[in-house]
């Protein structure tokens, strides 16, 4: 005989279930992120102080119109915060690296980030954000 599970019990199992999927996409992405911060470093032009040469900028993470409970498992995490443009904003901190690249070095990280994170949630609205 098949044991029911209430439907209590089987919201706590997917929220459960999400948040170790959030916890290990975003593992994935700190790796990702540093390995193109390397790439990025290994190519940059600095000065003979060796500060970097180029343009000042910076690129976000954004998850428009997150799923429930994807969304949420952000929250909890302390990841994301809703923007005043309508989507969520991730937090940066979380593939942080050495150095403070500039414009060109931020984009590329970011995109590694969101490549992760696409592949880990392939139904979520995730890009990168100027």
């Amino acid at each position: 005989m098949k044991k029911r599970v209430s439907k209590q019990a089987q919201r706590v199992a997917e929220k459960v279930d999400m948040a170790a999927r959030v916890d290990a996409a975003f593992a994935e992405a700190r790796l990702a992120a540093a390995d193109a911060y390397e790439a990025y470093a290994a190519t940059v032009i600095r000065d003979a102080n060796g500060r970097e040469i180029g343009p000042w900028g910076r690129t976000y993470v954004d998850v428009f119109v997150p799923s429930y409970r994807f969304r949420t498992a952000l929250i909890e995490a302390e990841v994301i915060h809703s923007s005043n443009q309508g989507h969520w904003r991730m937090s940066d901190r979380l593939w942080q690296v050495n150095g403070f690249p500039r414009a060109r070095g931020r984009g590329l990280i970011c995109e590694a980030v969101v490549a992760v994170l696409k592949r880990h949630f392939p139904q979520e609205s995730i890009g990168t954000a100027s």
